[in-house]
């Protein structure tokens, strides 16, 4: 026959019933002294809490994060002094582009951009429409709206200072799409059957 020991602790039986807990959201079921209660062990120990100060966390170091300057500038921020843009070209820009790349290898698709959007800067100041003879009017649309054949994706990297060329340029131009502005300006640089060597 065993015998029952008996220990400062309550063994858990599970032929007795429990006693019902009190419901979730309630208060406790008496006030906990708060007086004198620490937090924590040791040296770490808290006995007066005191209001978290708020710590300035620097922004744009080491986690790809854009300083407020360059949230306007076209693209994204790949590294620090480079920025990463995507344009979708026509088969023939995109082409012309490769061909041009091809022949100058040392040229990155940035420069070769860059070097196109320079060259072809006068047609499209020249080719810029009109403003409207009434303020209240609607400005002719600039966006390419039809493109023939396939389009294809190109990324080039660039500065932020000609990224923000960039943007200036495709303001001053009336073209506001990126990749109608590149588009056509590199058709209008490398459209012809002789690229010009850019170094």
């Amino acid at each position: 026959m065993a015998t029952e020991t008996t220990s400062g602790a309550t063994a858990f039986d599970p032929r007795k019933p429990r006693r019902p807990g009190r419901a979730v959201g309630s208060p406790p079921p008496r006030p906990l002294p708060m007086e004198g209660a620490t937090v924590g062990e040791g040296s770490a120990a808290v006995t007066d809490p005191v209001p978290m100060a708020l710590v300035a966390v620097p922004v744009g170091e080491g986690g790809g994060a854009e300083t407020d300057g360059e949230e306007r500038l076209p693209g994204v921020r790949r590294r620090p002094g480079s920025r990463e843009i995507h344009v979708t070209l026509s088969e023939k820009a995109y082409r012309l582009l490769e061909t041009a790349r091809a022949e100058n290898p040392a040229t990155s698709y940035g420069d070769l951009v860059a070097a196109a959007l320079v060259q072809a800067k006068p047609t499209l100041l020249a080719d810029r429409p009109a403003p409207p003879d009434d303020p209240l009017l609607r400005p002719a649309r600039t966006q390419r709206l039809h493109v023939e054949g396939r389009t294809r994706s190109r990324p080039f990297n660039v500065t932020p200072a000609q990224a923000d060329a960039i943007r200036a340029l495709a303001d001053e131009v009336g073209i506001p799409n990126l990749s109608e502005l590149v588009d056509r300006a590199v058709v209008l640089a490398y459209g012809t059957e002789a690229v010009p060597a850019r170094g």
